[in-house]
């Protein structure tokens, strides 16, 4: 049954209460409801109780209760126990005006999450509805470790909810109850925050009701923000909800004034539009709150206090007693600005500064008081460049680092070079920006003692506003390199910040106005600085290697960037990476590093089309040639010629170019070595090499698969699947395949139907056709062969594709006949023949015998 109703003149009192004790302190509060509530105990419960539901909900979607708290407050008991979906409601934390948070119970994965319920009155209420699901996936977009993580979403029984994590600890609220913090202390909780802050920016979400009641404190020392019900959405999250951009609440309204008062900004308190900086005038007052203890406007009235926010100073740090370096209290007075052009402009920048100064002395420095917002040639100024330099000029942090040992005593190092970030971003240069990294990653390779995230891992964190040290926390690595750069004219600008991951120290960071002609000098000095912060023992070819120029052509030069960066999107930018590497070569003839780049883009194109290997194969060959003609210590051209050499059948000359591969670069990423190793009899060395190339950078998915493969070849069947379920996604292609070899069959069919779903390409049909074939399903299997048939007719891809699902229907005049199409065309996959176990029903034959002699593979191993 339904609560009784609470009367209006009731439910007036019991509002009034509960606000007038949320502007007390808590130790006032007894007291002061002991006094009001005259002995009307009920009253006193019920105002006790909503302010204890506004202290403990935490909920991500809503601030205050308003007046429908209390009817809420009393009908939450009727959905303790309820079931919602498959969650069991267990009892309820807390309660606000746009619905009850409840502990709950998810009974699939048996964990326990929070669930916000919304109410049945808004859930009628088609503008109230679109709001929760879209605010719900705003949250769920920012997928951020410092913003509370959504779970769920759905509609049950007429009741709509959104499940998100459980959080054990306290809010900041809480914590400053106890007293004030240390300076650092703060400053931890405030980097965070702004880290938090920074993806919701880039997202253009803003918060608008920072306040410490919405950050909470874990008990594993994590700080999440909380209650995005203010949020304002400048950029829908999905292109399908840009038709909904048009149909924001009235709290998305100019002229509404939305917020909290006493961390209200200037704008919002005049009902204006509020943005990123109105936002960072909130996060000014929580951290002066944490540092102080007080609120840095309070006043006896909110009409006071909102005024004292549009007009007066907060008062000095050290009136409150506490001692702090002048840069942080200036910080805190940059936030805290009236005009908000005058503030930091994003979670980003703010974070910059503060990440800096966590590590940094008490020494004093100036903040610079105000960004400069353009771009001008004549003087090249930003944000984050000015946070850079101001930091290396005074805590100089990176003089304690240390690098760390591995175990042979020598020091070593894993480091991220970002792709280079413009400091202007309506003029980037995504090519330069691209090569920039893209470079310095090749140069850095080099060197033995540094493991280095390769350029396609690193591609993803191209973003200006990118948190380098969430990105290198991310990627797993010691140290990253941050950098910003911009062209004008004849001029460029870079500015480089070499972080320290662990702890977020800058360990070197330097400025470069130079010509662009001089950019190769540019990439010398980066390259030598960082090795040098980095306390790398260097040989003398290691040295050489570092700085070592492949052209003098600036053009050539900035043609083979634009052709690496149309190379690493793959697709048609293969084909597009070959004009620009050949133009450059027009402009330096003599250039290595683009024949090593014709041979690499023509090599793939052959593996994996669309055009014919026999077209591209004697391109790929000569440009590699001439490359290491041209540069001997070229690992890639030499990686490209060892697989030419493989698809011209030259098994013995591919083991040469691989060996003088490994030798230049033991990290080179090289997909057909752990073949030719398998191919060679190898096969504990090929696994061994696929796992190591995987450990190097174990983001890239490429090397997930390769390393598979060589579990596959080497007939580790369990460890393969244990490894796709884990670390590949639980691809269904490949667990089809090594379910069938574990005469798992039912498994392995239904993990086929679940491949087909996402294509049916002859990647995905020559796999499931052969399954289909060896578990009985014939005449499914021969219908994929027919399939794979007419599309190759249509164009090209390998013909051993074919020939599998022949193999496994026992065809073998069929699946010769495809093997002979492999052989002649130069498909190299025709070498699979020797360790593809779905080619062992071909093996007694005597044509099998044959091939293997042709391919050059030996025939006892």
């Amino acid at each position: 049954m339904k609560p009784e109703p609470v009367p209006p003149e009731r439910r007036e009192q019991i509002e009034q209460l509960y606000h007038a004790a949320l502007e007390r302190e808590a130790e006032e509060r007894e007291a002061f409801l002991a006094e009001a509530c005259a002995g009307d105990e009920a009253l006193q419960r019920k105002v006790v109780a909503l302010v204890a539901a506004h202290e403990q909900a935490g909920d991500f979607i809503e601030s205050p209760p308003d007046r429908l708290a209390t009817e809420m407050l009393e009908s939450a008991q009727l959905m303790t126990g309820r079931q919602l979906g498959h969650y069991q409601l267990l009892s309820l934390l807390g309660a606000g005006g746009m619905g009850q948070v409840y502990l709950a119970r998810d009974t699939v994965l048996d964990r326990q999450v929070a669930i916000k319920v919304l109410p049945e009155h808004l859930a009628q209420d088609a503008e109230a509805l679109a709001r929760f699901k879209r605010e719900a996936k705003a949250v769920a977009a920012l997928s951020h470790p410092n913003i509370l993580a959504i779970y769920d979403f759905g509609t049950e029984q007429g009741v709509t909810f959104a499940v998100t994590e459980l959080l054990a600890g306290e809010t900041l609220r809480s914590r400053l109850r106890r007293g004030s913090l240390t300076w650092r202390e703060a400053v931890e909780i405030g980097l965070a925050i702004a880290d938090g802050l920074a993806a919701a920016h880039a997202k253009e979400i803003i918060h608008r009701d920072l306040k410490p009641e919405n950050i909470f404190l874990t008990e594993d020392g994590q700080v999440k923000i909380l209650d995005f019900g203010l949020a304002r959405i400048k950029r829908i999250v999905s292109d399908q909800e840009l038709s909904a951009a048009s149909t924001m609440t009235a709290v998305s309204r100019p002229g509404t004034v939305m917020g909290t008062v006493g961390y209200m900004s200037p704008e919002q308190v005049r009902g204006e539009e509020a943005d990123a900086p109105s936002d960072l005038f909130s996060f000014g007052c929580v951290l002066y709150e944490m540092v102080t203890g007080q609120r840095p406007f309070a006043r006896p009235t909110p009409q006071e206090t909102l005024a004292a926010i549009l007009k007066d100073d907060p008062p000095a740090l050290a009136e409150a007693g506490r001692s702090c370096p002048r840069a942080l209290e200036q910080l805190i007075g940059r936030c805290l600005e009236k005009a908000p052009e005058k503030r930091f402009q994003s979670g980003s920048e703010l974070a910059v500064e503060l990440r800096a100064g966590l590590n940094g002395s008490e020494t004093t420095k100036t903040w610079p008081a105000r960004p400069v917002v353009g771009f001008r040639p004549a003087a090249w100024v930003s944000v984050v460049l000015l946070a850079a330099l101001a930091a290396a000029l005074w805590w100089q942090p990176w003089q304690r680092w240390q690098p760390k040992k591995s175990a042979g005593g020598g020091a070593m190092q894993s480091i991220a070079v970002l792709p280079f970030k413009p400091l202007v971003k309506e003029s980037r240069d995504e090519s330069l920006e691209f090569g920039m990294a893209d470079t310095l990653i090749t140069r850095l390779n080099n060197l033995r003692q540094l493991t280095v995230r390769q350029i396609s891992t690193v591609l993803k964190f191209n973003k200006p506003e990118q948190d380098p040290v969430a990105a290198g926390r991310e990627l797993k690595v010691e140290t990253v390199l941050d950098s910003n750069i911009q062209r004008a004219g004849d001029q460029i600008r870079v500015t480089v910040r070499l972080i320290n991951v662990e702890d977020g120290a800058l360990m070197w960071t330097e400025k470069f106005d130079e010509k662009f002609t001089n950019i190769f000098a540019v990439q010398d000095a980066i390259a030598e600085k960082v090795a040098g912060a980095l306390a790398l023992k260097l040989s003398g070819e290691e040295r050489q290697r570092l700085v070592k120029r492949y052209t003098d052509n600036i053009e050539a030069y900035n043609l083979y960037l634009t052709g690496r960066s149309h190379f690493n999107r793959y697709g048609d930018g293969i084909r597009k990476s070959i004009d620009y590497y050949n133009q450059a070569l027009k402009l330096d003839p003599n250039y290595a590093l683009a024949y090593a780049g014709i041979a690499a883009a023509n090599t793939i194109q052959a593996a994996i089309g669309p055009a014919l290997p026999e077209e591209v194969l004697p391109k790929a060959k000569s440009a590699a040639e001439k490359a290491v003609a041209l540069d001997d210590t070229l690992a890639e051209a030499h990686r490209s010629l060892a697989a030419v050499r493989l698809a011209y059948w030259d098994v013995p000359g591919a083991g040469r170019e691989f060996k003088r591969m490994m030798e230049l670069n033991l990290r080179a990423a090289a997909p057909p070595y752990h073949i030719y190793l398998a191919l060679t009899g190898q096969t504990e060395m090929a696994v061994a090499e696929a796992r190591r190339q995987a450990d190097i950078d174990p983001f890239m998915e490429s090397t997930k698969g390769e390393l598979l493969f060589a579990l596959y070849h080497a007939r580790k069947f369990d460890e393969a699947i244990e490894f796709t379920k884990t670390q590949y996604q639980g691809n269904p292609l490949w667990l089809a395949v090594l379910y069938e070899k574990k005469g798992m069959y039912e498994q392995a069919l239904s993990e086929c139907q679940t491949a087909l779903k996402l294509g049916r390409f002859p990647e995905i049909l020559h796999r499931v056709g052969y399954v289909y074939a060896v578990t009985g399903k014939r005449a499914e299997a021969q219908k994929i062969a027919a399939e794979l048939t007419e599309m190759w007719k249509q164009r090209y891809f390998p013909p051993f594709y074919i020939a599998c699902v022949y193999a496994g229907l026992g065809d073998k005049d069929q699946a010769f006949a495809w093997l002979e199409k492999a052989y002649e065309m130069h498909d190299w996959r025709v070498l699979l023949v020797k360790l593809d176990q779905q080619c062992d029903s071909l093996r007694s034959d005597p044509r099998y015998t044959d091939l293997l002699r042709r391919l050059n593979l030996p025939l006892n191993q």
